[in-house]
């Protein structure tokens, strides 16, 4: 089961980056956070690495819809509360 997460989690980010329609995104973003914790490191690699603000955006709000969050991550979505350029 953790392999197929693993895979999906994958597939998913590898979508919510190149996809260019915006429903879309939002529509993965939506996917990966109902997975949960196995999908938290690859939305804190687009958080910090990203420099597509929709992207970051959707990034967060996954982030935000998991919970239950580490304080690494919540300190991440903390500083992005002062990033004007999300």
């Amino acid at each position: 089961m953790a392999q197929i997460v693993g895979e999906a989690v994958g597939k998913l980010m590898g979508a919510l980056q190149n996809d260019r329609s915006e429903i879309a995104r939002l529509n993965i973003a939506t996917a990966v956070s109902s997975i949960g914790k196995s999908s938290v490191s690859g939305l804190e690699d687009i958080v910090k690495f990203s420099g597509d603000w929709w992207l970051k955006a959707n990034a967060i709000d996954a982030l935000g819809d998991i919970g239950e969050l580490e304080s690494d991550s919540i300190l991440l979505l903390v500083e992005c509360l002062s990033d004007e350029s999300t």
